[in-house]
């Protein structure tokens, strides 16, 4: 999956991602694994990870479940999405970012209707390197 985004590279100087870009990012991703994205999504960057917040991302099936007393589910059957396609998350946030991701991490309320992914940057080095 190639998303573009604007001010990433300079042929001059280092990627510049903004957090809209980011979060943008990830609610396409959602939309093409869930049919729709979260109505509400913000973004931070920070020198180790990217913190994504995203709110509004169940379907209305899942809001029934939910409803219904099934939120375990809703839970297991996004988390299982998200593992699947852990690799791919990863490696969106690495292309907008320009640094490895090393590991992501994401929790799912299905009361909240909320979800939070955290990616992890590699380490870098003295010499820049990981």
């Amino acid at each position: 999956m190639k998303l573009c985004c604007r001010n990433l590279a300079s042929e001059t100087g280092p990627r510049q991602v903004t957090t809209q870009d980011l979060a943008t990012g990830v609610v396409a991703w959602y939309q093409q694994r869930f049919g729709r994205g979260p109505t509400r999504a913000k973004a931070y960057v920070n020198d180790d990870y990217v913190l994504v917040v995203l709110g509004e991302v169940q379907s209305r099936a899942e809001r029934t479940l939910v409803e219904q007393g099934d939120a375990t589910s809703v839970v297991n059957l996004r988390r299982a999405i998200k593992e699947a396609h852990k690799e791919a998350l990863c490696e969106l946030v690495a292309e907008l970012t320009g640094r490895p991701v090393h590991i992501m991490l994401s929790d799912h309320n299905p009361y909240e209707d909320t979800s939070a992914m955290v990616f992890l940057f590699e380490r870098e080095t003295a010499l820049g390197r990981p």
